[in-house]
Protein backbone atom coordinates (compact mmCIF):
# COMPACT_ATOMS: atom_id res chain seq x y z
CA UNK A 1 0.00 0.00 0.00
CA UNK A 2 2.97 2.35 1.10
CA UNK A 3 4.45 1.88 -2.81
CA UNK A 4 1.17 2.44 -4.40
CA UNK A 5 0.46 5.80 -2.57
CA UNK A 6 4.15 6.54 -3.28
CA UNK A 7 3.33 6.07 -7.17
CA UNK A 8 0.04 8.06 -7.02
CA UNK A 9 1.84 11.16 -4.96
CA UNK A 10 4.58 11.34 -7.76
CA UNK A 11 2.18 11.13 -10.33
CA UNK A 12 0.51 14.34 -8.52
CA UNK A 13 3.70 15.73 -8.16
CA UNK A 14 4.51 15.46 -12.01
CA UNK A 15 0.86 16.77 -13.06
CA UNK A 16 1.59 19.23 -10.81
CA UNK A 17 4.84 20.51 -12.40
CA UNK A 18 3.58 20.10 -15.74
CA UNK A 19 0.89 21.70 -15.54
CA UNK A 20 0.61 24.37 -12.69
CA UNK A 21 4.02 25.89 -12.97
CA UNK A 22 4.03 26.06 -16.69
CA UNK A 23 0.88 28.00 -16.34
CA UNK A 24 2.78 30.13 -13.14
CA UNK A 25 5.88 30.52 -15.01
CA UNK A 26 4.65 30.71 -18.80
CA UNK A 27 6.72 28.16 -20.11
CA UNK A 28 10.33 30.43 -19.09
CA UNK A 29 11.51 27.35 -16.64
CA UNK A 30 10.79 24.57 -15.38
CA UNK A 31 10.64 23.52 -11.67
CA UNK A 32 12.12 20.27 -11.99
CA UNK A 33 10.45 18.73 -8.46
CA UNK A 34 10.07 15.72 -9.88
CA UNK A 35 13.69 15.34 -10.09
CA UNK A 36 14.02 16.15 -6.41
CA UNK A 37 11.68 13.45 -5.81
CA UNK A 38 14.04 10.62 -7.69
CA UNK A 39 16.87 11.91 -5.75
CA UNK A 40 15.06 11.84 -2.36
CA UNK A 41 14.20 8.39 -4.00
CA UNK A 42 17.44 7.85 -4.07
CA UNK A 43 18.60 9.01 -0.74
CA UNK A 44 15.72 7.64 1.05
CA UNK A 45 14.27 4.53 -0.29
CA UNK A 46 16.32 0.78 -1.42
CA UNK A 47 17.16 -0.22 -4.58
CA UNK A 48 14.27 -1.51 -6.15
CA UNK A 49 11.36 0.60 -4.98
CA UNK A 50 13.58 3.33 -6.24
CA UNK A 51 14.52 2.58 -9.30
CA UNK A 52 10.79 0.90 -10.45
CA UNK A 53 9.57 4.91 -8.90
CA UNK A 54 12.33 6.97 -11.10
CA UNK A 55 11.44 4.78 -14.12
CA UNK A 56 8.01 5.43 -13.69
CA UNK A 57 8.32 9.22 -13.03
CA UNK A 58 10.56 9.19 -16.16
CA UNK A 59 8.15 7.19 -18.34
CA UNK A 60 5.11 9.46 -17.42
CA UNK A 61 7.00 12.65 -17.65
CA UNK A 62 8.19 11.22 -20.83
CA UNK A 63 4.66 10.83 -22.12
CA UNK A 64 3.80 14.32 -21.23
CA UNK A 65 6.30 17.00 -21.80
CA UNK A 66 9.33 15.01 -24.09
CA UNK A 67 10.08 15.27 -27.83
CA UNK A 68 12.73 12.58 -27.42
CA UNK A 69 10.96 9.28 -26.13
CA UNK A 70 13.00 7.94 -23.11
CA UNK A 71 15.18 10.82 -22.48
CA UNK A 72 13.55 11.20 -19.04
CA UNK A 73 13.81 7.95 -17.86
CA UNK A 74 17.67 7.63 -18.94
CA UNK A 75 18.34 10.71 -17.00
CA UNK A 76 16.18 9.80 -13.90
CA UNK A 77 17.44 6.06 -13.68
CA UNK A 78 21.41 7.79 -13.96
CA UNK A 79 20.32 10.69 -11.24
CA UNK A 80 18.90 7.81 -8.78
CA UNK A 81 21.65 5.25 -9.03
CA UNK A 82 24.40 7.90 -8.31
CA UNK A 83 22.05 9.34 -5.55
CA UNK A 84 22.10 6.05 -4.57
CA UNK A 85 25.90 5.65 -4.55
CA UNK A 86 26.54 8.56 -2.92
CA UNK A 87 24.05 7.88 0.22
CA UNK A 88 25.60 4.61 0.48
CA UNK A 89 28.98 6.59 0.83
CA UNK A 90 27.47 9.88 3.08
CA UNK A 91 24.70 10.70 5.52
CA UNK A 92 22.65 12.81 2.92
CA UNK A 93 21.06 15.15 5.17
CA UNK A 94 22.46 18.46 5.10
CA UNK A 95 20.88 21.17 3.06
CA UNK A 96 23.96 22.54 1.80
CA UNK A 97 24.92 18.78 0.44
CA UNK A 98 21.21 18.16 -0.52
CA UNK A 99 21.33 21.65 -2.68
CA UNK A 100 24.67 20.77 -4.44
CA UNK A 101 23.50 17.27 -5.22
CA UNK A 102 20.39 18.94 -6.90
CA UNK A 103 22.16 21.99 -8.27
CA UNK A 104 24.47 19.23 -10.21
CA UNK A 105 21.77 16.72 -11.26
CA UNK A 106 19.35 19.44 -12.54
CA UNK A 107 22.45 21.00 -14.71
CA UNK A 108 23.59 17.41 -15.43
CA UNK A 109 19.84 16.90 -16.89
CA UNK A 110 20.26 20.04 -18.65
CA UNK A 111 23.60 18.98 -20.16
CA UNK A 112 22.08 15.81 -21.56
CA UNK A 113 19.10 17.25 -22.84
CA UNK A 114 21.18 19.64 -24.63
CA UNK A 115 23.51 17.23 -25.67
CA UNK A 116 20.38 15.17 -27.25
CA UNK A 117 19.02 18.17 -29.64
CA UNK A 118 22.23 18.96 -30.49
CA UNK A 119 23.47 15.54 -31.89
CA UNK A 120 20.70 13.32 -32.53
CA UNK A 121 17.79 16.03 -33.43
CA UNK A 122 20.33 18.38 -35.08
CA UNK A 123 18.43 21.37 -33.78
CA UNK A 124 20.98 24.04 -33.53
CA UNK A 125 20.87 25.49 -29.71
CA UNK A 126 23.55 28.37 -28.95
CA UNK A 127 25.32 28.14 -25.65
CA UNK A 128 24.01 31.52 -24.04
CA UNK A 129 20.19 29.76 -24.34
CA UNK A 130 21.81 26.91 -22.30
CA UNK A 131 23.08 29.15 -19.91
CA UNK A 132 19.65 31.50 -20.01
CA UNK A 133 17.52 28.20 -19.39
CA UNK A 134 19.61 25.57 -17.67
CA UNK A 135 21.43 27.56 -15.29
CA UNK A 136 18.94 29.40 -13.41
CA UNK A 137 16.45 26.16 -13.42
CA UNK A 138 19.25 24.04 -11.57
CA UNK A 139 20.30 27.41 -9.41
CA UNK A 140 15.93 27.81 -8.60
CA UNK A 141 15.83 23.78 -7.60
CA UNK A 142 18.49 23.58 -5.88
CA UNK A 143 17.42 26.25 -3.35
CA UNK A 144 14.05 25.18 -2.95
CA UNK A 145 15.37 21.30 -2.84
CA UNK A 146 15.57 21.49 0.64
CA UNK A 147 12.30 22.66 1.56
CA UNK A 148 10.99 19.74 -0.67
CA UNK A 149 12.73 17.11 0.78
CA UNK A 150 11.37 18.03 4.01
CA UNK A 151 7.43 18.11 2.69
CA UNK A 152 8.71 14.99 1.41
CA UNK A 153 9.80 13.53 4.52
CA UNK A 154 6.39 14.48 6.22
CA UNK A 155 4.40 13.07 2.98
CA UNK A 156 6.36 9.63 3.92
CA UNK A 157 5.55 9.79 7.69
CA UNK A 158 2.03 10.27 7.04
CA UNK A 159 1.87 7.62 4.65
CA UNK A 160 3.36 5.24 6.60
CA UNK A 161 1.47 6.09 9.92
CA UNK A 162 -1.58 5.48 7.83
CA UNK A 163 -0.74 2.41 6.75
CA UNK A 164 0.46 1.06 9.81
CA UNK A 165 -2.99 1.85 11.13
Amino acid sequence: MYFLSLWLFSFLVLILQVTLFDLLFHGKIALEITMILVIYAGFHLDITRGSVLAFIIGLFYDSMASMVPGIFVVVYMLIFFIAKVIADKVRAENAVFIMGFTFMSTFLEGIVIFFVYEVLLDINLSYLLFLKVFFPQALIVSVISPVVFSLFRRVEVLVRVGESK
